[in-house]
């Protein structure tokens, strides 16, 4: 049964089978779905990036991006080199 799996793409993990090829980028893998739309959004868009390096609240808010509670939380707790280092690790 593993085999079957493993031809049909999904991986066996701890919590059950897992797609093994997702489409995230290889640099997005631990992050949580909404942030790393965030910074690629923000590696694409130069607009976008200053803004939300400016007016963080105000652009998240606007994005059309649905954060969870604690994505928007830890987007306004990182500091502004720390979110310019993320976004600069994101292939654009």
């Amino acid at each position: 049964m593993a085999n079957q799996m493993k031809d049909m793409g999904i991986k066996l993990t701890i919590v059950g089978g897992q797609p093994s090829k997702l489409r995230r980028s290889p640099n997005l893998s631990s992050v949580p779905e909404g942030i790393g739309k965030i910074l690629h959004r923000a590696a694409c868009d130069s607009e976008f990036r200053q803004r939300l390096l400016e007016d963080r609240a105000g652009s998240l808010a606007d994005c059309g991006v649905d954060l969870t509670p604690s994505e928007r939380a830890a987007l306004n707790a990182v500091t502004a080199s720390s979110l310019k280092a993320m976004i600069a690790s994101i292939p654009a």
